[in-house]
């Protein structure tokens, strides 16, 4: 079996649909610029998690 893969756009959109459904996004998180290497993969994913806590699409 292939290993399946999904970027950051397909589970941002996944992400929307599932909260779009039960009502519980907040508004628009900011911008989280890629990651360009190993060590920046760390900031970028602690900037995307904040980024959905502010936008309520994850719990604080």
């Amino acid at each position: 079996m292939p290993k399946l893969t999904i970027d950051d756009k397909d589970l941002a959109a996944e992400i929307i649909k599932l909260q779009s459904a039960t009502g519980k996004i907040t508004g628009q998180g900011v911008a989280v610029v890629n990651a360009t290497d190993a060590t920046s993969v760390i900031a970028q994913l602690n900037a995307l998690l904040a980024s959905l806590r502010t936008a309520g699409v994850i719990a604080p």
